[in-house]
């Protein structure tokens, strides 16, 4: 057990890159040609990293800028008539702040998994660890799944990381499984419901892209149809065919062979706080929409009385944008599990991706209580 567990550790590469004197801007295209011309600078300026994508007049867009860019790129905005804001002023500064107020806790940083193995240690009959594949460059993609032991029960699947730079979703299903393993026995509900309830948590589905900031995945069910890319450096590259990398052929088999046990899929993401349902390649929605919406309005509910958090819930087009090849609409439509979701994180866009550590903790609790109502909602539709 202890070899397994090491093995979720992941370090992060020598290499650090600086992100001295660049800033993230927040743009706002307010007619056509406008959105237009975001989508035609994603596409011609490689340098230029969009962490919020052109998708409508109703949503802001926001860019990450290197230093050596930003007069040539403020300039282009105002003879264009762009308005922006300048949402990170210093990138570097903001990671510097982030990494100096850690609290200590291991649970209360980015990058670390040592103490999953004192967990499963406490734990063991709650707890099996195992491989669900290994990665193009020979890492092993571990999965948790973590309940009392039982035959034939449902099953929440948690895909988490799958986009190396959205820290807080590993952090947060982290604490997800100490919470999980913490209140069994000592709180009723939550007993009750492990006992009934598997949960499969992926907190690292990506660990190559993790560790070097490369995220280009697709799933087969309508790849490549809108709102990904087939330019090779672009954030959303397709891949030259769906499940062209090994990520996600791996995950997808062990899903499949899951399939008839698993009952919610949640794709977790930051950021944007949004509980995005099937479909992303189409503005159509699938039969189950009612119900799907049912859930998460109960699901994002739970979430707000938490901390005050508000989430949008809703499909994935009707939220943002057309986006073709995510894991969720394969979840649904080939899998046949019912409930998938997309999910984005904390925040709105203050910190983006550098979301503070001190947030990681409000970012578990309250993921907690919306987990907790999509469990309880599958044991009592599903289990017999």
């Amino acid at each position: 057990m202890k070899v397994l567990l090491l093995l979720f550790t992941i370090t992060v590469a020598s290499a650090i890159k600086r992100f001295d004197g660049e800033q993230v801007l927040r743009i706002f295209p307010k007619d056509e040609r406008q959105l237009q011309e975001l989508v035609k600078l994603e596409m011609t300026e490689a340098r230029l990293d969009f962490w919020k994508r052109p998708g409508g007049l109703s949503r802001p867009v926001d860019v990450r800028v290197p230093k050596d860019l930003l007069t040539h790129m403020k300039k282009l905005l105002g003879n264009t008539g762009i308005q922006y804001t300048v949402m990170i002023d210093d990138l570097q500064q903001l990671i510097n702040n982030q990494t100096s107020t850690l609290k200590g806790d291991i649970f209360d940083e980015y990058n670390n998994y040592e103490e999953l193995q004192n967990f499963a240690h406490e734990y063991p009959s709650l707890t099996t660890l195992f491989n669900i594949g290994s990665t193009y460059e020979g890492r092993d993609i571990k999965a948790i799944r973590v309940g009392a032991p039982g035959t034939n029960k449902v099953a929440v699947f948690l895909e988490g990381q799958i986009h190396s730079r959205e820290w807080i979703v590993s952090a947060t299903l982290l604490y997800n499984i100490k919470f999980l393993l913490e209140d069994y026995g000592l709180v009723e509900h939550i007993t009750e419901l492990m006992n009934k309830v598997d949960f499969y948590f992926v907190p690292v589905t990506n660990p190559d892209g993790y560790i070097y900031t490369m995220n280009h995945v697709s799933y087969r069910f309508i790849c490549a149809k809108g709102g990904s890319s087939n330019y090779p450096c672009a954030d959303t590259y397709h891949g030259p065919r769906a499940f062209s990398e090994v990520e996600t052929q791996s995950l997808s088999e062990w899903v499949k062979a899951k399939g008839q046990n698993i009952k919610a899929y949640l794709a977790v993401h930051s950021y944007s706080q949004l509980w995005m349902s099937p479909y992303g390649w189409t503005s159509e929605v699938p039969k189950d929409y009612d119900d799907l919406q049912s859930l998460a309005k109960k699901a994002v509910s739970a979430l707000a009385a938490v901390h005050g958090t508000k989430f949008d819930h809703g499909s994935i087009p009707r939220l943002l944008y057309i986006a073709s090849g995510g894991s969720i609409d394969w979840a649904y439509n080939v899998a046949g599990i019912k409930y998938s979701y997309a999910i984005e994180l904390r925040d709105t866009g203050r910190y983006g991706f550098i979301l503070p550590a001190d947030q990681i903790e409000p970012s578990a609790e309250e993921f907690y209580a919306a987990l907790k109502v999509v469990a309880e909602h599958i044991a009592k539709e599903f289990s017999t």
